[in-house]
C-alpha cells in the first residue's frame, strides 16, 4: 500500500541510552533476569506523522522512529484501541520485512499492547482504516525498547547440543532422547519478552481443566501489561532443524507474587490459538524432596532446553536445589518450571550459583507460593482441595492412559528370561512413570510400543498374590491388578547373562521360582544331553549323568522364589554351560520336578 503513497514520511528520533553504562550494570548485576534492553519515552501518537489517502478511501496514517545504534526497537503501546476495519503494520523503511496485521482481535482489556523486536535502528508504524470503519482508531506508543545486545542474533547464536553437545555446552535440546519421556510437559513451557529482559514462564492448569491461561514465571522477571509471550520456541531435531518464533501472544496480568519464594502468577490478557496445541502443566503442592527432577527453559532466550537432576531437587528454605546431572540454565531460564519424576511443577527458575556445567540451580517452592498468596482462588475455583493437579492438553490429542487388558493375565514369580508383561489399552504415548506396588520402575524397564501398547520388565515381587501396575502420563494415572502365582512346574532363569554370554568374574547368578518350602538343587553341565532315572528325575542336560554338577542345593522362600549367586569361574572364552533346577516338593516325595534349561557362553 504505501508504494501507492509519498516518499516522505515524518520520523520521530529518540535519544540513544549510554549503551556503556547499562553494560556496566549488567556486569554487576547479572543476567537474572537476562536484559537486552532498556525502555526509552516516546509519548507518540497520531498527532505525529502523516496522514493520506488512497484511491479506495482507506486512510493510512505513518510514522517513522529512529533510535540510532540500536539493534533492535520493540514498541510498547499505552493505548491501543483498534476497531473492527483498522489494521497496524510495523514496516522497514526500504525492505520487504513487516509485522501484523494487528487488529481488533489483538486488543487488551486494559489498552496496551506490545509488538516484539523488529531488526535495525529504523522502522515506519502504520495504520490502515478502511472507509466503513465504524469507530476511529487511537494509539500513543508509550516508550520503545532499544536493544544494545542484538537479542535477535543473540538467540540465533546459542549453542545447541546432541547428546553430549557442542564446542563445550552443557545445553540439551529439549528433542534429544534426555527429552523424550516428557515430550507433554515441553508444549506448556514459554519465552517472555518485557521491557528488555527475557525469561521463561509455563501455562499452568487449574483444578476444573478450564483452559484459563493461567502463567507461572519468577517474580523478578515482573512481567506485565506488555509483555509478549512465545509458544513452542524449540529446535525440531536434536542438535539442528528450524525453529520458529512465529507462535506469540501479548499481553498480561499479574494476579499474585512473591519475593521470598521469586514467584508470579499472571492471566494472559488474549487467546491461546488452539493451533498453537498449548498444554497446561499439571502440579503439585507436596513438599517431599522429588526422587528425579528435570527443568525445561529458555537459556540466553535459546530454543527450549533441558536440564535433568537424576537425583531429584532437595529443599533448601525457600527454594528447591538442583545439582545438574546433565544440563544447565542460564539468564533467560529465569521463570521456566522446574517438575518433579511423576511430570509435576514444582517451581520457577530463580537464580544459580555458576554457569559452568557443574552448576547447582534453585527454584522457587510453589506449594509455599500457592500457600500464603491464596492460588486456590484461581487454581482451584470450586474448592476442592487437590494435593495435586494433572496436566490438560485441550488440543494435542494426548488423553490419560487407560489399560483394557494384560497379555499374559498371570504372570508366574520367576520368567524363565525375565517376566514380561504386555499392557494393552490407550493413551499410553507420553508415559513417562510405571510403578509396581509403589515402586517406579527405571526409565529402561519399560516402553512405549505405541499409544496402545506398552511392555513392562516386570521385577521379582517380595510376596504372592496381586501385583499394583499403576502407568501414568502428564495428564493422569492408572492401575492393573497382575496375579503373580507359583512356578509349577520350576522356573529357572540365569539372570547375568546378556543374553547369553557370560562374564567369570560375575560368575552364574541363578534365580529359580518353585513352590514354597521346596528343596530345589541346580545343577549345571557342559553337555545338553539328556540324564535320566525312571521314576525320580528327568533332565535336559548331563549326557546321561556324565558332565553334571551340583552347583547348590537352596530351599524357596514364601514368595516363590530364590536366588543364589556362584563364586567367580575360571574358565575360557567360549566355554559354554548349560543349568537347569530340580526341585523336590516339601511334603517329601521322591519324584523331582525339573525346570526349563539356560545357558550361557564365557564371554571373558
Amino acid at each position: 500500500m504505501r508504494s501507492l503513497l509519498p516518499d516522505a514520511i515524518p520520523t520521530a528520533v529518540l535519544p540513544a541510552p549510554d549503551v556503556a553504562a547499562l553494560r556496566a550494570e549488567d556486569q554487576r548485576n547479572g543476567d537474572f533476569p537476562l536484559r537486552y534492553g532498556v525502555q526509552v519515552p516516546a509519548a507518540l501518537t497520531t498527532a505525529a506523522g502523516r496522514w493520506d489517502v488512497t484511491e479506495d478511501g482507506t486512510a493510512v496514517w505513518r510514522l517513522g522512529i529512529r533510535a540510532s545504534g540500536a539493534q533492535s526497537l520493540g514498541l510498547e503501546f499505552s493505548r491501543l484501541e483498534l476497531p473492527p476495519g483498522a489494521e497496524l503494520f510495523v514496516l522497514e523503511r526500504r525492505g520487504p520485512r513487516f509485522l501484523g496485521a494487528y487488529t481488533s482481535a489483538n486488543q487488551q482489556q486494559d489498552g496496551r499492547f506490545a509488538i516484539e523486536p523488529f531488526a535495525g535502528d529504523e522502522l515506519i508504524v502504520e495504520l490502515d482504516v478502511r472507509p466503513d470503519t465504524a469507530a476511529p482508531p487511537s494509539l500513543e506508543i508509550g516508550s520503545v525498547v532499544y536493544d544494545y545486545r542484538d537479542v535477535l542474533r543473540l538467540l540465533e547464536l546459542q549453542p545447541t547440543s546432541g547428546d553430549g553437545g557442542v564446542a563445550g555446552s552443557c545445553l540439551i535440546d529439549v528433542n534429544c532422547p534426555l527429552g523424550a519421556p516428557w515430550q507433554v510437559q515441553k508444549r506448556a513451557v514459554l519465552r517472555t519478552l518485557y521491557a528488555g529482559t527475557l525469561c521463561s514462564a509455563a501455562l499452568i492448569n487449574d483444578a476444573i481443566n478450564s483452559g484459563t491461561s493461567y502463567v507461572l514465571t519468577a517474580n523478578h522477571c515482573g512481567q506485565g501489561s506488555t509483555a509478549i509471550f512465545h509458544f513452542n520456541y524449540e529446535l525440531s531435531g536434536c542438535g539442528s532443524g528450524s525453529s520458529s518464533t512465529a507462535q506469540t501472544v501479548s499481553g498480561c496480568s499479574a494476579l499474585a507474587n512473591h519475593s521470598t519464594y521469586d514467584c508470579r502468577l499472571l492471566l494472559l490478557s488474549n487467546p491461546i490459538p488452539s493451533s498453537f496445541k498449548p498444554v497446561y502443566a499439571g502440579w503439585t503442592r507436596s513438599t517431599a524432596n522429588p526422587t528425579y527432577s528435570f527443568a525445561i527453559t529458555h537459556p540466553g532466550g535459546s530454543p527450549k532446553k533441558i536440564s535433568v537432576d537424576d537425583s531429584g531437587a532437595v529443599m533448601s528454605g525457600a527454594m528447591w536445589e538442583h545439582d545438574w546431572t546433565q544440563g544447565q540454565i542460564q539468564g533467560g531460564s529465569s521463570g521456566g518450571p522446574a517438575f518433579d519424576q511423576d511430570g509435576f511443577l514444582r517451581g520457577p527458575a530463580c537464580c544459580v550459583d555458576t554457569f559452568d556445567c557443574n552448576q547447582t540451580a534453585f527454584f522457587g517452592r510453589f506449594q509455599q507460593f500457592y500457600a500464603v498468596s491464596g492460588l486456590a482462588t484461581w487454581l482451584d475455583p470450586q474448592g476442592t482441595n487437590p494435593a495435586s493437579v494433572y496436566a490438560f492438553d485441550p488440543y494435542g490429542g494426548t488423553s490419560a492412559p487407560q489399560i483394557s487388558g494384560t497379555n499374559p493375565a498371570t504372570l508366574k514369580a520367576v520368567g524363565p528370561d525375565g517376566n514380561k508383561l504386555l499392557l494393552q489399552g490407550s493413551g499410553f504415548s507420553g508415559v513417562h512413570s510405571v510403578k509396581i506396588n509403589g515402586t517406579p520402575l527405571p526409565q529402561g524397564a519399560f516402553s512405549v510400543l505405541s499409544d496402545t501398547a506398552l511392555r513392562v520388565e516386570f521385577p521379582l515381587q517380595s510376596a504372592l498374590g496381586n501385583a499394583n501396575v499403576e502407568v501414568a502420563n502428564a495428564l493422569g494415572k492408572t492401575a492393573v491388578q497382575v496375579p503373580v502365582v507359583v512356578c509349577d512346574p520350576p522356573v529357572l532363569d540365569l539372570s547375568n547373562s546378556d543374553p547369553a554370554t557370560l562374564l567369570n568374574q560375575d560368575g552364574l547368578e541363578l534365580t529359580i521360582g518353585s513352590e514354597p518350602l521346596d528343596k530345589v538343587f541346580l545343577l549345571i553341565s557342559t553337555d545338553a544331553t539328556p540324564s535320566s532315572l525312571p521314576g525320580i528325575v528327568s533332565l535336559g542336560i548331563g549326557a546321561g549323568f556324565t558332565t553334571l554338577a551340583q552347583v547348590a542345593v537352596v530351599g524357596i522362600d514364601a514368595d516363590g522364589w530364590t536366588k543364589f549367586v556362584t563364586i567367580p569361574l575360571s574358565l575360557p572364552p567360549g566355554f559354554k554351560l548349560y543349568v537347569q533346577a530340580a526341585a523336590i516338593p516339601g511334603e517329601g516325595t521322591d519324584l523331582a520336578e525339573t525346570s526349563n534349561v539356560q545357558s550361557g557362553t564365557i564371554l571373558q
